[in-house]
């Protein structure tokens, strides 16, 4: 197979929520990485290429190929869930959560281990910081008020892999339309 034939089809394997993956899996093997004696920028790097390979081999094995969305998803789940989240740009995310130690986990996390030497009391939840990471790259990426837009694009991906595992049980149930043949 040659190599635009394979390009092709690793584009056709990837879905809108392996991105999400691929910052997910990112994230997560910084965590781990904090542990080692090596700089933050390397330590990212390395991060970077471990969830590119982990992404690559993920949508090389996947096993069905990309379906096309139907629209009643489009009406039913996103939509709503698109107007309930522009609800809550307006209004900036002031909880008590997200001011006590979710920026601090976050920032922090970005920039290594969650303890440094010397604090004395360095968080009030030693929480797990992998969501915090991925909420702290999105609101550097999109700013303060766009960057809780993450948890936008989690619950779209969490309803397309339900939709997915529903629409075959839903079908042959006579609970939804049938296919046409």
């Amino acid at each position: 197979m040659d190599r635009q034939k394979r390009t092709r089809r690793f584009r056709d394997q990837v879905e809108g929520g392996d991105a999400l993956l691929f910052l997910y899996l990112a994230v997560i093997l910084r965590q781990y990485l904090c542990w080692l004696p090596i700089s933050n920028a390397l330590a990212w790097i390395a991060s970077a290429l471990g969830a590119a390979a982990a992404f690559w081999i993920y949508v090389v094995t996947k096993a069905e190929t990309r379906t096309r969305v139907a629209l009643p998803f489009w009406i039913l789940v996103a939509l709503p869930l698109t107007f309930a989240c522009s609800l809550r740009v307006v209004f900036p995310d002031l909880s008590l959560d997200v001011l006590n130690y979710r920026f601090f986990h976050g920032i922090r996390g970005l920039h290594g281990f969650l303890y440094r030497a010397g604090d004395f009391f360095p968080t009030p939840a030693p929480y797990n910081t992998a969501p915090d990471m991925a909420m702290g790259i999105t609101r550097i990426l999109f700013g303060y008020r766009l960057g809780t837009l993450i948890n936008l694009f989690s619950l779209l991906w969490a309803a397309r892999i339900v939709d997915r595992l529903l629409r075959a049980y839903l079908l042959t149930s006579g609970c939804g339309p049938r296919p046409s043949s």
